[in-house]
This record gives C-alpha cells, structure tokens and sequence, in this order.
C-alpha cells in the first residue's frame, strides 16, 4: 500500500506544549512502524500531546486507500 500524500505522515511529541521530537511514519497497513527516544522530563502532573503535523486528505483519490493519511 502507498501511503496517502506525496510525503510521509509528520508526527509530533509534546509535553508540557514544549515540542520534545518528531517523527516521519513511513509504516503501511500490517506492518507497524516502532517510533521512540528518550527524555528527561520532571516530575509532577504533565501533559503529553501527539499529533500529525501534515493532515492529507483528497476526498476524490481513484483510491479510496489513498483518500486520508490518517
């Protein structure tokens, strides 16, 4: 399967709001794509965020596999 788009899916690690890693998803359906790295961060109740930076979506895709990225 290709992906959707004419680039791999853009994800991005917060915490805190504080941009701490991104990351370019390259996996396709069946064969998962392992992302981690290692931070420091303090102690105390923390808020953690991981979102796609390049949303793709062409609703009119021959393809419907290649219609959303997400």
């Amino acid at each position: 399967q290709t992906p959707a788009g004419d680039e791999a899916a853009r994800l991005a690690v917060k915490v805190d709001g504080k941009p701490l890693q991104t990351f370019d998803v390259t996996a396709v359906e069946r064969e998962p794509q392992v992302l981690e790295f290692r931070t420091r961060i303090a102690g105390g109740k923390r808020k953690l965020a991981v979102s796609f930076l390049n949303d793709f979506y062409d609703p009119q895709n021959r393809n419907p596999r290649q219609r959303d990225r997400n």
